[in-house]
């Protein structure tokens, strides 16, 4: 048994986030926190904290399921729901400041070509009376968006010497603990969310660090996906499994990836069918979608995982769920984005624009809505909060201000039953598509109603719309930015700089976006020569008023550029500006030699771009 002196600190009210501190000092006994209760008989037992500590919503009585709804999803003991494991390692000073090196300048070492997260030996880890010779230690995610100072996130990792050695089943442990979730719970919960749902999400719960004998932090301790995920949820674990989508986690020295890349290469949902479990790939998008999950397939196409099940095809793995919810501070997503409308991968959004399609992933999501339960997320946020709550106090890595966590864990609470609501109404409106009995409600007021609709918040998108060049599907025909003309940019040389003339028509918002895949910005072209020069090019190109990067939304009359600085001595078409509040942003008539004029901005204009 390891002393670990002031690990907890003193219990009293204010600790933390506005709970209840439970501070005390300890010692790490079986693995889990402990602590003498008579230091603090009112605070939690941090080894086994269950929801009879401080009581269900609604004095329910608790069981052994901590009056939680229980979820039977296989996960090995060191992922139970009721404690909270404590991982001592012993490592060397000098291979742990070597891996803080690494933490500290991950783009000197990129650009040196030496490896981001190379593995460390540890003398020792430690579970309880468990003690492994012979694991290492990397640090974690993403470092050019997820290391913030002070705290590392780890993998540790039991396989690294003898390939076939696990962990009570396992073969890594992933710590993370990233500084946009201030609850150090969020993934946590949406992990139960996805488990209880039916679909094959990773096993989650807490655990503390201590590193030579001192508390590092924090963290969610998550199962890793790998060739043990996958014989605890499929049938056949053979296949190739890969990360992103992409990388080959699976079978390597095979490396065989032709199926994926023929999953990729298919432009139909014909095409595509043929390579998927459908209902079980709509079913993880739904999943996704229902949370919302801003950082995988659904939505931004990064973290997710496919396995190629041999004789069942490609299924989709849901992972890396900690921008879900009210993810603050990254985004606050509105409880009534839309589930249907949001997703931007080829395949989602050709399923989307198939109402066959659509109206089975509107399936997936009612029938998960029993797992959606606002009542039963709140009970879940408040018991890994309490359960946490000393290990948060003690903390002495956090990225961010103690204080910031209570907001965090209202803020969640205080989404579920919104999301709910929508979720509900979508489903709703889905059935009645689906049974015929109407076109749907035109939200957006453009004519179409939502059962054809494929974005009915955006009246800009919908059937026959003209499609924008703005990797949106703005004609719901499943296909983006499809016509030649978005590839279009013709390039012109001005004394002020290198102009780029894109000529698909689109809204003035964006322009931006444009103007950013070509490398640049929006242009302002201001002196005689640049406008004669861009004019000179651009009567060639069919269009007469181009879109420039000027507007005056913030103070009617006011022209500023990107930054918010006025812009001075423009070059008026006589007889402009003539508009009113409804008329903000500028543009250039090519026919008047270049000169300025107003118009609204939702006026499919082509765009004037300025390249490095």
């Amino acid at each position: 048994m390891l002393a670990v002196a002031a690990l907890l600190g003193a219990c009293d009210d204010g600790g933390g986030a506005g709970e209840p501190a439970a501070d005390m000092a300890a010692v790490v006994d079986g693995g889990v926190l402990d602590g003498e209760r008579d230091a603090c008989p009112t605070c939690p037992d941090a080894r086994v904290v269950r929801v009879v500590d401080f009581g269900p919503p609604g004095g329910a009585d608790a069981g052994p399921d901590m009056g939680l709804r229980p979820v039977d999803d296989g996960c090995t003991d060191l992922y139970a729901q009721d404690i909270l494991p404590v991982f001592q390692v012993e490592i060397d000073p000098a291979e742990w400041e070597a891996m803080r090196d690494e933490f500290l300048h991950p783009r000197e070492r990129e650009a040196a070509g030496l490896p981001l997260k190379p593995y460390h030996p540890l003398r020792t880890f430690r579970y309880g009376d468990e003690i492994v010779g012979d694991a290492m230690i990397r640090l974690k995610a993403n470092p050019h968006f997820a290391w913030v100072e002070p705290k590392m996130q780890f993998v540790i990792s039991f396989r690294e010497y003898d390939r076939t050695k696990r962990f009570h089943g396992l073969r890594k442990l992933n710590l993370d603990a990233p500084w946009y979730d201030r609850s150090i719970i969020r993934e946590r919960v949406a992990l139960s969310f996805l488990r209880e749902a039916g679909l094959p999400a990773a096993c989650a719960n807490n655990a503390v660090l201590i590193v030579n004998g001192q508390m590092y932090g924090l963290y969610v301790n998550k199962e890793h996906v790998d060739k043990e995920f996958l014989e605890r949820n499929f049938e056949d674990p053979e296949g190739n499994l890969y990360k992103y989508g992409q990388e080959l986690k699976t079978n390597e020295a095979e490396a065989d990836t032709s199926r994926r890349d023929a999953l990729y290469a298919t432009r139909t949902l014909e095409e595509f069918e043929t390579f998927i479990d459908r209902r079980q790939m709509l079913g993880g998008w739904a999943g996704e979608a229902m949370l919302p999950h801003r950082d995988g397939y659904w939505c931004c196409n990064h973290n997710f995982y496919l396995y190629d099940e041999p004789g069942r095809g490609f299924v989709f793995i849901p992972h890396d769920m900690d921008i879900t919810f009210d993810s603050t501070p990254l985004t606050s997503p509105d409880p009534q984005l839309d589930p249907v409308g949001t997703g931007r991968p080829d395949h989602f959004r050709l399923a989307m624009a198939d109402r066959a399609w659509r109206e089975e992933f509107i399936g997936e999501i009612a029938r998960m809505l029993a797992a959606y339960d606002p009542d039963e997320l709140r009970r879940r946020v408040d018991f890994y909060a309490r359960q946490t709550a000393q290990a948060f106090a003690a903390d002495p890595n956090l990225p961010f201000e103690k204080s910031e966590r209570g907001p965090a864990l209202q803020a969640m609470r205080d989404f579920f039953a919104p999301r709910r609501e929508f979720l509900e109404g979508v489903v709703e409106r889905g059935l009645a598509c689906r049974d015929g009995e109407t076109e749907g409600d035109d939200r957006d007021r453009d004519g179409h109603g939502a059962c054809v609709d494929c974005d009915d918040f955006n009246r800009q998108v919908h059937p026959g719309a003209p499609d924008g060049c703005n990797q949106r599907d703005d004609d719901c025909d499943g296909r983006v930015d499809e016509d030649e003309i978005c590839r279009d940019c013709t390039e012109v040389a001005a004394p002020g700089g290198r102009y780029a003339l894109c000529a698909a028509p689109q809204a003035w918002f964006d322009g931006h976006g444009t103007c950013a895949r070509q490398g640049g910005t929006y242009g302002i072209p201001v002196s005689d020569e640049d406008r004669e020069a861009i004019s000179a090019v651009a009567t060639t190109l069919e269009f007469t008023q181009w879109w420039i990067g000027a507007n005056d939304g913030g103070e009617d009359g006011r022209f500023v550029d990107l930054v918010g600085r006025t812009v001075a001595d423009i070059p008026w078409t006589p007889g402009q500006p003539n508009g009113d509040s409804d008329q903000n942003c500028a543009a250039i008539d090519v026919s008047q030699g270049g000169t300025w004029l107003d118009e609204e901005c939702l006026v499919p204009l082509p765009v004037v771009c300025l390249l490095p």
